[in-house]
């Protein structure tokens, strides 16, 4: 992504995934485990739904499933039970609480700056120098 936007390479990581509008890898993988989790805990095939529901309550950080299913809910602050509540919206509403909430007047002006330097947008006032000066500060600061 700091190629394609042409950012600096010490760019913070946790930039990244606010300006390109998508969630932290972390985030998506935690989605996915609690779905593949849930799925399994919701089978209709007993054998399934055994296996996940012993490694889920039973297993005590045992299993993948386990640290998986724990790992997925204390990012959260949820308890094990509540596992069917991690889901891409809970996962955006943490990132912006969090993480974005922070550092928004940045990340509006980086967002803002890089659809000058893409002629998005336009502006008398800054050259491709400047711009890209400010871009550096506000990314490695």
């Amino acid at each position: 992504m700091r190629r394609i936007w042409n950012l600096p390479v010490r760019t913070h990581c946790r930039l990244l995934g606010p300006i390109c509008n998508l969630l932290p890898l972390k985030s998506k993988l935690n989605c996915r485990s609690a779905s593949f989790i849930v799925r399994g805990l919701s089978s209709t095939n007993r054998t399934v739904n055994f296996v996940v529901r012993n490694d889920v309550f039973c297993s005590r950080i045992l299993s993948p499933i386990e640290c998986n299913a724990f790992y997925c809910t204390s990012s959260y602050g949820l308890s094990v039970a509540d596992l069917d509540c991690v889901n891409k919206r809970s996962a955006w509403r943490v990132m912006q609480q969090l993480k974005i909430a922070p550092m928004s007047n940045s990340l509006n002006v980086i967002v803002e700056l890089l659809g000058i330097k893409f002629n998005s947008l336009y502006m008398l006032l800054l050259n491709d120098d400047d711009v890209t000066f400010i871009l550096d500060f506000l990314c490695t600061s």
